[in-house]
């Protein structure tokens, strides 16, 4: 993500349409292991999926170039210890703190990000367990498709509007979802309705997020900056899972039933709101600022 400003000439839409296509290559990408591994065991998927990363990342290797800025980087050898890593982790955390309002972004996306990763692993186990689909993938498809449209209109959206308000609708719009699929079993109206726009929300929520971490973070530490987002994302991916599962394990689905899958999803409503309620004190961005990413 912070090689798009140096390659794109309008990065905030630009943004919208790498993260499309990005679910775009993830629908071709699980059509295409699928067709390879036929009924098999989905362990198998793992080598397919690894070479056909490796194949459709070749082009990017060999095409894309960016731009060098001019900063000072002088390494030391402590830096590239683990001790080192660790002691600029710190540095880089406390860092943040000094830039308007990404302390608390960064904060604000670790909650949301957290209900959000989970519902991509929760989506097809609650899709045939509770609304009683036979594959995930008849659920998994439209919101995919929903989320290549979402992730690109959102960049038009972003770039009209700014980050922050951009990413308010994402928000509320995934409250919509984790209260409609609370109380909502029919297949159809989850199937053509809830998947769908739990898609748009999630490609444009990445859209937003991801610009609005441009949009906050100085130029010259964009790198380094981006490094603690994704670093948030992931210990969220970890944390979000784990209360899910924790869920389900104290309120065992054999049990309590669809009442269990019901609690599981508000955890992650919480998150949401939780995330939702920080993020609006956020700054929100004018667009002159963000011009300056295009120049």
């Amino acid at each position: 993500m912070a090689l798009t400003p140096a390659v794109a000439p309008q990065a905030i839409i630009v943004s919208g349409l790498g993260v499309g296509l990005g679910y775009a290559g993830a629908l071709a990408g699980l059509t295409a292991v699928t067709f390879i591994i036929g009924d098999n065991s989905s362990q198998e998927a793992f080598l397919p999926t690894a070479l056909l990363f490796l194949i459709f990342a070749i082009p990017c290797f060999l095409f894309v170039r960016d731009k060098r800025l001019d900063v000072d980087r002088k390494v030391s050898t402590e830096s590239i210890s683990s001790r080192g890593y660790a002691t600029q982790l710190w540095r880089t955390l406390q860092d943040t703190r000094k830039v308007p309002g990404l302390f608390t972004f960064l904060v604000a996306n670790f909650f949301y990000s957290d209900a959000l990763n989970t519902v991509i692993i929760a989506m097809s186990i609650y899709s045939t367990e509770v609304i009683g689909f036979d594959r995930p993938l008849t659920v998994l498809a439209p919101a995919i498709i929903a989320a290549v449209v979402g992730a690109w209109v959102f960049g038009f959206v972003t770039d009209r509007l700014t980050a922050k308000i951009s990413l308010v609708i994402s928000l509320v719009m995934w409250v919509g979802v984790f209260l409609a699929a609370m109380f909502i079993t029919d297949r159809f109206i989850f199937q053509w309705l809830i998947a769908p726009l739990a898609g748009i929300a999630l490609g444009s929520t990445w859209t937003a997020a991801r610009t609005m971490m441009i949009e906050l973070s100085p130029p010259a530490k964009l790198g380094e900056y981006m490094g603690i987002y994704n670093l948030t994302g992931k210990f969220s991916a970890v944390l979000g899972p784990f209360l899910w599962g924790t869920t389900l394990l104290l309120l065992d689905p054999a049990q309590y039933g669809q009442f269990a899958y019901q609690v599981a999803i508000g955890t992650l409503l919480m998150m949401v709101v939780i995330g939702l309620v920080i993020h609006l004190r956020t700054p929100n961005i004018e667009r002159q600022r963000a011009s300056t990413l295009t120049q």
